[in-house]
Protein backbone atom coordinates (compact mmCIF):
# COMPACT_ATOMS: atom_id res chain seq x y z
CA UNK A 1 0.00 0.00 0.00
CA UNK A 2 1.63 3.29 -1.18
CA UNK A 3 1.91 5.98 2.15
CA UNK A 4 1.97 9.68 0.88
CA UNK A 5 3.49 11.93 3.38
CA UNK A 6 5.91 14.67 3.83
CA UNK A 7 9.52 14.03 3.08
CA UNK A 8 11.46 15.00 6.14
CA UNK A 9 14.38 15.89 3.98
CA UNK A 10 12.72 17.87 1.17
CA UNK A 11 9.54 19.23 2.97
CA UNK A 12 7.39 17.91 -0.10
CA UNK A 13 4.33 15.96 -0.22
CA UNK A 14 5.65 12.21 -2.31
CA UNK A 15 5.31 8.84 -2.05
CA UNK A 16 7.35 7.82 0.63
CA UNK A 17 9.78 4.94 0.39
CA UNK A 18 10.57 1.84 2.29
CA UNK A 19 13.61 3.32 3.95
CA UNK A 20 16.34 1.52 5.36
CA UNK A 21 17.44 3.14 8.24
CA UNK A 22 21.13 1.66 7.80
CA UNK A 23 22.65 1.40 4.67
CA UNK A 24 21.16 -1.36 2.24
CA UNK A 25 24.45 -2.40 1.06
CA UNK A 26 25.75 -3.75 4.71
CA UNK A 27 22.87 -5.80 5.01
CA UNK A 28 23.05 -6.81 1.39
CA UNK A 29 26.89 -7.88 2.05
CA UNK A 30 26.42 -9.66 5.40
CA UNK A 31 23.19 -11.67 3.66
CA UNK A 32 25.16 -12.64 0.63
CA UNK A 33 28.46 -13.87 2.61
CA UNK A 34 26.46 -15.82 5.46
CA UNK A 35 22.77 -16.23 4.31
CA UNK A 36 21.75 -14.55 7.04
CA UNK A 37 18.46 -12.65 8.13
CA UNK A 38 17.99 -10.21 10.06
CA UNK A 39 15.85 -9.23 13.44
CA UNK A 40 14.87 -6.46 15.48
CA UNK A 41 16.40 -6.47 19.11
CA UNK A 42 13.43 -3.42 19.97
CA UNK A 43 11.06 -5.43 19.79
CA UNK A 44 9.62 -9.59 18.53
CA UNK A 45 9.04 -9.48 15.02
CA UNK A 46 9.21 -12.19 12.31
CA UNK A 47 12.73 -12.29 10.55
CA UNK A 48 13.27 -10.08 7.81
CA UNK A 49 14.85 -10.37 4.06
CA UNK A 50 16.34 -7.70 3.34
CA UNK A 51 17.16 -5.65 6.83
CA UNK A 52 14.95 -2.87 8.65
CA UNK A 53 13.37 -0.37 6.98
CA UNK A 54 9.75 1.92 7.70
CA UNK A 55 8.56 4.45 5.62
CA UNK A 56 10.60 7.69 6.00
CA UNK A 57 12.26 9.17 2.42
CA UNK A 58 11.02 10.52 -0.99
CA UNK A 59 12.58 8.69 -3.81
CA UNK A 60 14.40 11.77 -4.32
CA UNK A 61 15.92 11.59 -0.92
CA UNK A 62 16.98 8.19 -1.57
CA UNK A 63 18.37 8.73 -5.04
CA UNK A 64 20.47 11.40 -3.37
CA UNK A 65 22.04 9.20 -0.78
CA UNK A 66 22.94 6.07 -2.68
CA UNK A 67 26.12 7.88 -4.66
CA UNK A 68 27.29 8.49 -1.72
CA UNK A 69 26.86 4.79 0.34
CA UNK A 70 28.61 3.44 -2.89
CA UNK A 71 31.57 5.15 -2.15
CA UNK A 72 31.99 4.34 1.15
CA UNK A 73 30.92 0.60 0.60
CA UNK A 74 33.27 0.63 -2.48
CA UNK A 75 36.30 2.34 -0.94
CA UNK A 76 36.44 1.55 2.94
CA UNK A 77 33.62 -0.29 4.12
CA UNK A 78 34.16 -3.69 1.71
CA UNK A 79 37.97 -3.32 1.37
CA UNK A 80 38.19 -2.95 5.68
CA UNK A 81 36.06 -6.30 5.93
CA UNK A 82 37.86 -8.54 3.71
CA UNK A 83 41.04 -7.41 5.10
CA UNK A 84 42.55 -5.78 2.04
CA UNK A 85 42.66 -2.17 3.75
CA UNK A 86 45.54 -2.84 5.79
CA UNK A 87 47.35 0.92 5.08
CA UNK A 88 46.41 4.38 4.23
CA UNK A 89 43.63 5.35 2.31
CA UNK A 90 42.40 8.37 0.72
CA UNK A 91 39.18 9.73 1.16
CA UNK A 92 36.92 12.58 -0.44
CA UNK A 93 34.27 14.88 0.66
CA UNK A 94 31.83 11.93 0.00
CA UNK A 95 32.70 10.18 3.40
CA UNK A 96 32.06 13.37 5.17
CA UNK A 97 28.54 13.53 3.19
CA UNK A 98 28.01 10.14 4.57
CA UNK A 99 28.92 10.14 7.74
CA UNK A 100 26.08 13.28 8.15
CA UNK A 101 23.50 11.43 5.97
CA UNK A 102 23.77 8.63 8.15
CA UNK A 103 23.94 10.46 11.55
CA UNK A 104 21.31 12.31 10.46
CA UNK A 105 18.62 9.52 9.14
CA UNK A 106 19.54 7.65 12.31
CA UNK A 107 18.73 10.46 14.64
CA UNK A 108 15.15 11.22 12.45
CA UNK A 109 13.65 8.24 13.06
CA UNK A 110 14.83 7.75 16.62
CA UNK A 111 13.31 10.93 16.99
CA UNK A 112 9.81 10.04 15.12
CA UNK A 113 9.44 6.74 17.44
CA UNK A 114 10.49 8.25 20.78
CA UNK A 115 9.29 11.86 22.04
CA UNK A 116 11.40 13.96 24.35
CA UNK A 117 10.43 11.97 27.69
CA UNK A 118 12.60 8.94 26.22
CA UNK A 119 15.60 11.13 26.36
CA UNK A 120 17.62 12.58 28.91
CA UNK A 121 17.50 16.23 30.17
CA UNK A 122 18.29 18.39 27.23
CA UNK A 123 18.85 15.31 25.00
CA UNK A 124 15.99 15.74 22.47
CA UNK A 125 16.96 19.74 21.83
CA UNK A 126 20.20 19.06 21.26
CA UNK A 127 19.53 16.47 18.68
CA UNK A 128 17.02 18.72 17.12
CA UNK A 129 19.11 21.40 16.65
CA UNK A 130 21.68 19.31 15.20
CA UNK A 131 19.51 17.77 12.46
CA UNK A 132 18.55 20.80 11.30
CA UNK A 133 22.27 21.77 10.57
CA UNK A 134 22.69 18.33 8.77
CA UNK A 135 19.48 18.70 7.37
CA UNK A 136 20.40 22.09 5.49
CA UNK A 137 24.03 20.82 4.71
CA UNK A 138 22.67 17.54 3.08
CA UNK A 139 20.21 19.48 0.94
CA UNK A 140 21.89 22.85 0.44
CA UNK A 141 25.58 22.37 0.72
CA UNK A 142 25.82 24.82 3.89
CA UNK A 143 28.20 23.56 7.01
CA UNK A 144 27.10 23.05 10.03
CA UNK A 145 28.27 25.97 12.19
CA UNK A 146 27.87 23.77 15.41
CA UNK A 147 27.75 20.64 15.14
CA UNK A 148 30.29 19.94 12.58
CA UNK A 149 32.40 17.10 13.56
CA UNK A 150 32.35 13.41 12.83
CA UNK A 151 34.80 10.86 13.54
CA UNK A 152 35.16 7.02 12.04
CA UNK A 153 36.64 4.57 13.92
CA UNK A 154 37.30 0.96 12.10
CA UNK A 155 36.35 -2.11 14.66
CA UNK A 156 39.26 -4.38 13.31
CA UNK A 157 40.84 -7.43 15.28
CA UNK A 158 44.10 -5.43 15.82
CA UNK A 159 42.25 -2.22 16.54
CA UNK A 160 39.88 -3.67 19.09
CA UNK A 161 42.08 -5.35 21.87
CA UNK A 162 38.97 -6.64 24.07
CA UNK A 163 39.40 -10.70 25.16
CA UNK A 164 38.37 -12.44 21.74
CA UNK A 165 35.10 -13.88 22.74
CA UNK A 166 32.33 -14.66 20.28
CA UNK A 167 30.04 -11.91 21.62
CA UNK A 168 33.26 -9.16 20.80
CA UNK A 169 33.39 -10.32 17.89
CA UNK A 170 29.37 -10.95 16.67
CA UNK A 171 28.80 -7.39 18.12
CA UNK A 172 31.73 -5.18 16.29
CA UNK A 173 31.46 -7.62 12.62
CA UNK A 174 27.84 -8.19 12.41
CA UNK A 175 25.87 -5.80 14.72
CA UNK A 176 24.00 -2.55 13.41
CA UNK A 177 23.13 0.03 15.93
CA UNK A 178 22.15 3.74 16.98
CA UNK A 179 22.46 5.44 20.04
CA UNK A 180 23.55 8.35 22.33
CA UNK A 181 26.89 7.49 23.88
CA UNK A 182 26.38 10.00 27.87
CA UNK A 183 29.58 10.37 29.91
CA UNK A 184 30.98 12.85 31.82
CA UNK A 185 33.63 14.02 29.12
CA UNK A 186 30.52 14.69 26.83
CA UNK A 187 27.49 13.05 24.75
CA UNK A 188 28.13 11.45 21.15
CA UNK A 189 25.39 10.13 18.73
CA UNK A 190 26.61 6.71 18.21
CA UNK A 191 25.92 4.83 14.61
CA UNK A 192 27.16 1.22 14.83
CA UNK A 193 27.71 -0.41 11.31
CA UNK A 194 29.63 -4.09 11.12
CA UNK A 195 33.00 -3.55 11.70
CA UNK A 196 32.76 0.78 11.79
CA UNK A 197 31.82 3.55 14.15
CA UNK A 198 30.46 7.17 12.90
CA UNK A 199 30.84 9.29 15.98
CA UNK A 200 29.08 12.70 16.25
CA UNK A 201 29.94 14.54 19.81
CA UNK A 202 27.24 16.98 20.71
CA UNK A 203 29.83 19.16 22.69
CA UNK A 204 33.10 21.07 21.15
CA UNK A 205 34.52 20.65 24.24
CA UNK A 206 34.85 16.80 24.52
CA UNK A 207 38.44 15.13 24.72
CA UNK A 208 37.15 11.26 24.00
CA UNK A 209 39.48 9.81 21.21
CA UNK A 210 36.71 8.53 18.83
CA UNK A 211 38.91 7.64 16.32
CA UNK A 212 39.55 8.99 12.73
CA UNK A 213 38.29 12.63 12.47
CA UNK A 214 36.63 13.15 8.76
CA UNK A 215 37.58 16.01 7.39
CA UNK A 216 34.97 18.04 4.95
CA UNK A 217 37.01 18.36 2.18
CA UNK A 218 38.66 14.67 2.05
CA UNK A 219 41.98 13.89 3.26
CA UNK A 220 44.16 10.76 4.73
CA UNK A 221 43.34 7.90 7.23
CA UNK A 222 46.00 5.58 8.28
CA UNK A 223 44.51 1.78 9.09
CA UNK A 224 47.73 0.13 9.58
CA UNK A 225 48.68 0.97 12.97
CA UNK A 226 45.10 2.11 14.27
CA UNK A 227 44.01 0.70 18.07
CA UNK A 228 41.30 1.65 20.27
CA UNK A 229 42.88 3.30 23.52
CA UNK A 230 40.07 5.56 24.96
CA UNK A 231 39.07 4.39 28.44
CA UNK A 232 35.35 6.10 27.93
CA UNK A 233 35.06 4.64 24.64
CA UNK A 234 36.49 0.56 25.69
CA UNK A 235 34.16 0.84 28.51
CA UNK A 236 31.14 1.67 26.31
CA UNK A 237 32.15 -1.54 23.91
CA UNK A 238 32.25 -3.62 26.78
CA UNK A 239 29.01 -2.97 27.70
CA UNK A 240 27.06 -2.92 24.07
CA UNK A 241 28.97 -6.65 24.51
CA UNK A 242 27.01 -7.33 27.57
CA UNK A 243 23.53 -5.96 26.21
CA UNK A 244 24.82 -8.54 23.36
CA UNK A 245 25.28 -11.64 25.55
CA UNK A 246 21.63 -10.79 28.03
CA UNK A 247 19.40 -10.21 24.17
CA UNK A 248 21.21 -14.05 23.04
CA UNK A 249 19.99 -15.36 26.43
CA UNK A 250 16.44 -13.93 25.83
CA UNK A 251 16.06 -15.16 22.83
CA UNK A 252 17.39 -18.83 24.20
CA UNK A 253 14.90 -18.74 27.32
CA UNK A 254 12.10 -17.08 25.04
CA UNK A 255 11.85 -18.92 21.72
CA UNK A 256 14.56 -22.03 21.89
CA UNK A 257 12.58 -23.47 18.88
CA UNK A 258 13.71 -20.35 16.62
CA UNK A 259 17.05 -21.24 17.95
CA UNK A 260 17.08 -24.99 17.38
CA UNK A 261 15.75 -24.22 14.00
CA UNK A 262 18.32 -21.38 12.71
CA UNK A 263 20.90 -24.04 14.33
CA UNK A 264 19.50 -26.77 12.24
CA UNK A 265 19.51 -25.25 9.30
CA UNK A 266 22.75 -24.02 9.43
CA UNK A 267 24.12 -27.82 9.87
CA UNK A 268 22.78 -28.32 6.38
CA UNK A 269 24.18 -25.79 4.35
CA UNK A 270 27.20 -26.60 2.73
CA UNK A 271 28.77 -23.31 2.58
CA UNK A 272 28.01 -22.34 6.16
CA UNK A 273 31.37 -24.01 7.66
CA UNK A 274 33.07 -21.28 5.44
CA UNK A 275 31.50 -18.05 6.12
CA UNK A 276 32.49 -15.55 8.78
CA UNK A 277 29.51 -16.44 10.75
CA UNK A 278 30.72 -19.99 11.07
CA UNK A 279 34.30 -18.69 12.31
CA UNK A 280 33.00 -15.97 14.95
CA UNK A 281 30.54 -19.06 16.43
CA UNK A 282 33.78 -21.34 16.55
CA UNK A 283 34.90 -19.06 19.47
CA UNK A 284 34.15 -19.17 23.12
CA UNK A 285 31.34 -16.99 24.58
CA UNK A 286 31.03 -14.97 27.16
CA UNK A 287 27.78 -16.46 28.68
CA UNK A 288 27.89 -15.47 32.22
CA UNK A 289 28.10 -11.62 31.13
CA UNK A 290 24.79 -10.02 32.72
CA UNK A 291 23.25 -7.41 31.60
CA UNK A 292 23.01 -3.99 33.61
CA UNK A 293 20.98 -0.77 32.64
CA UNK A 294 18.54 0.55 30.33
CA UNK A 295 18.86 0.79 26.15
CA UNK A 296 16.90 1.57 23.22
CA UNK A 297 18.62 -0.32 20.74
CA UNK A 298 17.51 0.13 17.01
CA UNK A 299 18.42 -3.25 15.25
CA UNK A 300 20.51 -6.43 15.60
CA UNK A 301 21.81 -9.00 13.52
CA UNK A 302 20.94 -12.84 14.14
Amino acid sequence: MRKIGICPLFDIETELCESHIFPKFAYKDLRWNNQSKFITWEKECPPMQTGYKVPLLGRKGENLFSKYENWFAQHIYRPFRSGALKGTVNYSEKLYYFAVLQTWRCCLYATKQHNRNRFADGLYDSLICAMDEWKNYLVNGVMPPEYDTFFLMPLGKESVRLPLFLEEELYTRRIFEFNIMMSEEGNAVYCKLPSFIIWAPLSRQSQIDYGFKIMPKGGTFDFSNYVITDSVVIDYLHYKIDKTVAWRKHLALTNPQKIKDSQDKMAVDKDFPESELAEILSRPSLSEMQLSGEDHTMSIIY
